[in-house]
């Protein structure tokens, strides 16, 4: 629930982005990161597009989202050269155009195995817009019910903060959802950690944190830091 309340927003087009000193690209690849990493498939992933060259990590990935899609007998674990991690990127393609909502038009296993970010990236964004959203379905819950139990929870924690829409400005100190991380998860939030969030640099250690404590706490992770902010 704590993961459907951070990712409502994005799936709802609500989420806003402030502006970044990092490329696009580079905040995307954080983001998937942050992802990929909170699914329980043991990826440590340190450089999203070198990494991803041997094929892999998308691989798992894709296995996660549709379970049984990826024959690992024609998968080489450990590929030595370019072409063996072409290879394994040729199926990751083909596993890709298996699975619905997946488009794989214009990319090739060879750009995967190059490096390419562009066009690694775009199916990252697939991937995680597939997962997110059946996350989502399988709640069989609506963004109304789900605020009211956040608030709910909140005020049971002794808190007055009331949130009014998944946009909602307050939201931004970090204190309403680290609250709420609290009260499901008290094992995982130290109060001592809670700043009230009255500044720019507050609220970013909140926000910080609050990611920091929804990933140890098992929670779905579909956002960064920033869009918290």
């Amino acid at each position: 629930f704590v993961a459907s309340l951070m990712a409502f927003g994005a799936a709802e087009g609500e989420t806003e982005h402030p502006a970044q000193a990092e490329s696009e690209e580079a905040r995307e690849e954080r983001l998937f990161q942050m992802w990929s990493g909170s699914l329980g498939i043991g990826l440590m992933i340190t450089d999203l597009c070198e990494d991803c060259r041997s094929g892999i990590p998308l691989l798992k990935v894709m296995d996660h989202v549709q379970p049984g899609c990826v024959e690992w007998k024609r998968v080489l674990e450990a590929p030595k050269s370019i072409f063996e991690r072409t290879a394994n990127c040729n199926y990751a393609c083909e596993v890709a155009h298996s699975i619905s909502g997946i488009r794989v038009v214009g990319i090739s296993g060879s750009d995967i195995a190059a490096g390419s970010p562009k066009l690694t990236l775009a199916i990252w964004w697939q991937l995680m817009r597939k997962d997110m959203m059946h996350f989502l379905d399988e709640l069989d819950v609506d963004a109304a019910h789900v605020m009211s139990w956040a608030n709910a929870k909140v005020k049971g924690a002794g808190c007055t903060l009331q949130m009014t829409k998944f946009a909602d400005p307050m939201l931004a100190s970090g204190v309403f959802l680290l609250t709420l991380l609290g009260s499901v998860a008290p094992e995982c939030v130290d109060p001592r950690m809670i700043t009230p969030g009255a500044s720019k640099h507050e609220a970013e250690l909140n926000a910080r944190y609050a990611v920091s404590v929804a990933h140890k706490s098992g929670c779905r992770v579909f956002v960064l830091w920033e869009d918290i902010v």
